[in-house]
């Protein structure tokens, strides 16, 4: 504003042009502040508009939600009641129905899942190779035993790899007519044909069955032998005899129907009878073998061949009663063919003349 000169020759322009500067700032000022002013404005209102808007659709649903708040214990009642109807047709022993157990679409799907399926499969068996290792090197560790085997005990097991639930099985008169009155009226299952029976299973359990009586003969004391013996055989009958001999029979005697077949009834229950005496004389072998020997002419021999007789008698008749119904089955079958597709001139001869001369035989 000074031209470039060392001193001020016009002060009175210089004061005029910063006045001029001063004013152009101010009406700057004043456009900005307006422009300021003007958006606070359109924000208020904007705001105001919001909140507005919020309050209405508060309102219009506060009817929704008070109905939300007044259903929504009767529709945790409602899934509550579901869940305890799923279960009690999960538990019991008919074929499963609900669209929950049986819709394909609830599956997952095998193309996607597959390896992720074997990797689990193969880190569970990984896992329960570990934990066995564990348990040997766990020997006379009772408290440490005691812990893996409980781990273990919830691994895989000879039923689950045939995808097959256990089932509870009660013995008595009312379960037995009850099972009889269901397999008259209801579609029995056969499980399509599996005996749920295994020789390797049973092998391996006579095995460690004969490992026991074995240790127990060495390690025990003379006069502990005959009780340790007892309690060992007590085991093997539970596990062998029950839990998997009798459940099978059970569970192939519950699968023959007892109403009038019009088609061919299966004959798995011959299946089951074949694979149970084979392993029921492996049995009986162990116990001439191996418990005998150890209670013979002790106080428990009595008590244990008591048990040991009630076991294979019990096995014997149900045995009997399923070949019973396998055959009734048969003979029902053929009558019913009999009687409804054979025609009585099937078997007619051409000669309807029957020659009742016979001529005299030399001897």
């Amino acid at each position: 504003m000074t031209g470039g000169a060392e001193t001020i020759s016009d002060p009175v322009s210089l004061k005029n042009k910063f006045e001029e500067e001063i004013g152009s700032l101010q009406m700057l000022c004043d456009q900005f502040q307006s422009k300021i002013s003007m958006l606070e404005h359109e924000l208020n209102k904007d705001k105001r508009e919001y909140v507005n808007q919020l309050q209405r659709l508060y309102e219009r649903n506060a009817e929704a939600i008070d109905k939300i708040k007044v259903h929504q214990p009767r529709q945790r009642a409602h899934d509550a009641l579901q869940l305890i109807q799923h279960f009690d047709e999960f538990l019991s022993d008919q074929p499963l129905n609900s669209m929950i157990f049986t819709d394909p679409d609830k599956e997952l799907s095998k193309d996607k899942f597959l390896a992720v399926q074997a990797r689990i499969a193969h880190r569970y068996e990984e896992v329960e190779r570990l934990l066995i290792d564990e348990f040997g090197r766990a020997q006379r560790d009772e408290k440490k035993m005691a812990e893996v085997a409980k781990i273990l005990s919830e691994f895989k097991r000879f039923y689950e790899s045939k995808k097959h639930v256990k089932k509870q099985i009660h013995s008595g008169g009312l379960q037995e007519l009850k099972r009889d009155v269901q397999a008259r009226l209801l579609t029995v299952e056969t499980y399509g044909g599996e005996t749920f029976l295994s020789e390797d299973v049973a092998i391996s359990i006579l095995q460690e069955t004969k490992n026991a009586f074995n240790r127990a003969s060495q390690l025990c004391e003379k006069s502990e032998v005959p009780k340790h013996s007892e309690n060992i055989l007590d085991i093997l009958l539970r596990y062998l005899y029950s839990e998997h001999l009798d459940y099978a029979v059970e569970l192939a005697i519950s699968g023959i129907s007892l109403a009038e077949p019009k088609v061919a009834p299966p004959a798995y229950f011959f299946a089951v009878v074949s694979q149970n005496t084979t392993i029921v004389l492996l049995l009986m072998k162990q116990y001439e073998d191996s418990v005998l020997p150890l209670i013979k002419g002790t106080v428990v021999e009595q008590c244990v061949a008591k048990k040991w007789s009630s076991s294979l008698r019990s096995l014997e008749q149900k045995i009997n009663m399923g070949l019973e119904r396998q055959l009734n089955a048969i003979i029902g079958y053929v009558r019913f063919v009999l009687t409804s597709e054979q025609k009585k001139a099937d078997f007619r001869p051409d000669n309807q003349q029957i020659n009742l001369q016979a001529s005299a035989v030399r001897i």
